[in-house]
């Protein structure tokens, strides 16, 4: 899969979450509700636009290979959706998002960072979502290993489209 074909799938995904389950952005429900139903579209766009690529699509999945993810100075990280193969070493990691109700932290695009730029992981794109609950947009940040820079884009949630 490539970072184009990624971001796409992130974008529809996102435009389904807007379009089917607004309420879940709109209330106090917690992220990882949202997060649950973002992954599950994220997983049904995958396997419709790209049926030959056997993916998993995990919510908070902590193992690389039989141990724990780990960033640099061995802290413990847990991304909130990843599109990879189980199992599989470095090989076949494909997606990793930080998605969050407010904005995004230091920490959480650290993270994406450390999930991209390391070889010890070597996703192919990195994405922070904002969802911001109060506001009638979201935000998407992208991060591609090649470029090293992030791109940042604003979304209207109803209708979708982008600002």
């Amino acid at each position: 899969m490539t970072p184009a074909q990624l971001k796409e799938v992130v974008i529809e995904s996102l435009s389904k979450l807007c379009e089917n389950d607004y309420l879940l952005i709109e209330s106090s429900v917690k992220e990882e509700c949202i997060n649950h139903k973002f992954a599950q579209y994220i997983e049904y766009i995958t396997k419709q636009s790209l049926p030959h690529i056997d993916v998993d699509v995990d919510v908070e999945y902590n193992k690389y290979e039989h141990d724990p993810k780990k960033m640099m100075g061995q802290t413990p990280i847990r991304p909130d959706i990843i599109v990879h193969k189980r199992q599989s070493g470095n090989s076949n990691n494909y997606l990793a998002i930080e998605a969050k109700k407010e904005y995004s932290s230091k920490h959480d695009k650290e993270k994406i960072e450390h999930l991209v730029l390391s070889e010890n992981f070597n996703y192919s794109l990195g994405c922070l979502v904002s969802y911001q609950p109060d506001r009638e947009y979201l935000i998407i940040q992208f991060l591609v290993p090649s470029s090293n820079d992030w791109e940042k884009l604003k979304y209207r949630k109803q209708p979708f489209e982008i600002l």
